[in-house]
């Protein structure tokens, strides 16, 4: 499997005007939108979801995480 798969074109309309590596974030909350993992026994932490947007359309070609090396938690 590619770890970092680079799409050229988007899948929806065909442009190449990606913007790839795009933060999410929250407008009235700190904090980032994305799962959450164990970090030691008591400490929870919360990886930021990373999106490859396509800005003729805006549709999300890809959403992930930069790190997936985590204890997630289910």
């Amino acid at each position: 499997m590619n770890d970092n798969p680079q799409t050229t074109t988007c899948s929806h309309c065909g442009s190449g005007d990606l913007a790839l590596g795009l933060r999410l974030g929250l407008t009235a909350e700190v904090g980032h939108i994305g799962p959450q993992y164990k970090d030691g026994l008591l400490l929870v932490g919360n990886e930021p979801m990373v999106v490859d947007l396509c800005t003729a359309c805006g549709h999300i070609q890809r959403l992930y995480v930069k790190n997936p090396d985590h204890r997630w938690i289910t």
